[in-house]
């Protein structure tokens, strides 16, 4: 029967794989760990122990993730009621990737109702936060600004365990100035960004993450841009995470790094029923014609509509090969349009197959391009 000691060693080995973001590792030492608790008797411990193992999990295996999790967010009377709380606020985030916008919207609601109860309000940022992620994954940009400035707030008064990490906080402003295209705001929130700790791996990428962000909303992509592209590449390698890093992909696909995009794409495991993974691939085929038709390249995610301007008529060759890459993008947009369209009908909005749509009017524009060029 494992001893109080040997808990507490089992539960630092947790602490420190997650750390390093060897998250397969963190979730068989916690699932170790909870079964020697339950069999010592010992539910606190047990509890904590079913929650790192739902965290770590789901960040390779999100169904996998919910049993540990559902079982850590059932009351009991002897466990820590902050690990009751994050395990609930970790069903909260896979619930934004994969249930109703309504359900979630409620799930949120009863997590307040929670902290209300135990008179732990101070904890509501994690809450805010996890409302800025539904509000994004809705298009509400400005509205999630709104949440994670709210999250930020109360987590600069009470940043006590549990929380999420400053960089965590201050990423999530950063990328959704991005997505406003507010540069100043970009700017303040990378200042602070830059500057607070960053204990966890995760924490350091999202520095560099946020900074290929800022040079593509300022349209400085360059060799800078490059190297920070490479190296969230390959420290990505090292972290067990489903990560396709399509913000950097994009970023080399600007500076024209086409090769090692490329290689990357096909060694890339996607998921075929990703939004933002399968409008990537289309958007690689797109933007790939635009650079076999001497095109400006241009960030679709900042403006979808793309600017026609040719100094010299592309010859036939190139028009047949930029076709051949057209006939691709279409074949992905139409399969990410498909997916589009339950993602809206979850959330309840329009946006991601009106995205769909601009991005296969753009297409039409470029055959046409293409035809009157022949001719």
């Amino acid at each position: 029967m494992a001893t109080e000691q040997e808990l507490k060693r089992i539960h630092n080995l947790v602490l420190k794989a997650y750390s390093a973001g060897l998250y397969i590792k963190a979730a068989r030492l916690s699932h170790k760990g909870a079964e020697q608790a339950e069999a010592a008797g010992k539910i606190k411990e047990k509890v904590s122990f079913l929650f790192w193992e739902g965290e770590s999990l789901g960040n390779v295996d999100k169904e996998q993730a919910m049993i540990p999790l559902l079982q850590a967010a059932t009351y009991q009377p002897e466990a820590n009621p902050a690990d009751t709380y994050n395990a609930m606020t970790s069903l909260i985030e896979i619930s934004i990737s994969t249930r109703p916008a309504a359900s979630t919207r409620n799930l949120i609601s009863q997590g307040r109702d929670h902290l209300r109860r135990m008179g732990k309000e101070v904890w509501r940022h994690k809450l805010d936060h996890l409302e800025g992620n539904l509000e994004t994954a809705c298009f509400n940009f400005q509205q999630a600004q709104v949440c994670y400035a709210t999250a930020w707030e109360y987590y600069s008064t009470n940043s006590n365990y549990p929380s999420y990490t400053e960089a965590s906080h201050l990423s999530r402003l950063c990328e959704n100035s991005f997505y406003l295209q507010d540069k100043t705001a970009c700017a303040d929130w990378l200042a602070e960004l830059k500057q607070c700790n960053k204990k966890l791996e995760g924490d350091k990428q999202r520095l560099n993450q946020v900074l290929i962000l800022q040079q593509r909303l300022l349209g400085e992509a360059g060799e800078k841009t490059v190297y920070l592209a490479q190296e969230v590449l390959k420290k990505s390698d090292s972290i067990e995470r489903i990560d396709t890093n399509v913000p950097a992909l994009r970023a080399l696909i600007l500076c024209g790094y086409w090769p090692l995009v490329e290689e990357r794409i096909a060694a890339t495991k996607w998921d075929k029923n990703d939004f933002n993974d399968m409008l990537f691939r289309a958007d690689k085929h797109l933007l790939r014609a635009l650079a076999t038709l001497n095109l400006p390249m241009q960030d679709l995610e900042l403006n979808p509509i793309i600017e026609i301007r040719s100094l010299a008529q592309p010859n036939c060759s190139h028009c047949t090969k930029a076709e051949a890459y057209l006939a691709k993008a279409v074949e992905f947009y139409r399969k990410t349009g498909s997916i589009a369209e339950k993602e809206d009908m979850r959330l309840m909005v329009s946006a991601y197959a009106e995205t769909v749509q601009t991005r296969l009017e753009q297409v039409k524009r470029l055959q046409r391009y293409i035809s009157e060029a022949k001719t």
